[in-house]
């Protein structure tokens, strides 16, 4: 299987329309730090790749943060590995209540690179 990429200006068109339809101005984004993260997504080249590399990818946003206002890297990274799972066959589907539970675990390093593997397999299904 080719697994399609997405691309950085996808990113952060991704970032853009959330900060718009929050009403938020002022976003930038550290395209240094944004590269850092997705570096590391890019040069994945293990076991399970497909739902690896969404979590590399979601994992290393939220991590790095290279989006401000700060707020907007958790909703961005999950967006980012979402879209980047629907890009190669897979519908993420999750409670919002839930999504943010699991998203804010991350950070505090609750969640782990094989957890967050796991939340998105479970949470995902082939379309």
């Amino acid at each position: 299987m080719v697994i399609k990429l997405l691309e950085k200006r996808f990113i952060i068109l991704i970032n853009e329309k959330l900060l718009e339809s929050f009403k938020i101005e002022g976003g930038a984004v550290d395209e240094e730090k944004l590269d850092a993260a997705i570096d590391k997504y890019l040069k994945y080249d293990g076991d399970d790749p497909l739902f690896t590399m969404a979590g590399i990818l979601l994992e290393q946003i939220i991590l790095v943060a290279p989006f401000t206002p700060i707020s907007g890297n958790d909703r961005t990274a999950y967006e980012a590995a979402r879209v980047f799972l629907d890009m190669n066959g897979y519908l993420l589907e999750a409670g919002e209540d839930e999504i943010v539970s699991f998203i804010m675990r991350i950070p505090n390093k609750q969640e782990n690179a094989s957890s967050i593997v796991a939340w998105l397999k479970k949470h995902s299904k082939k379309k």
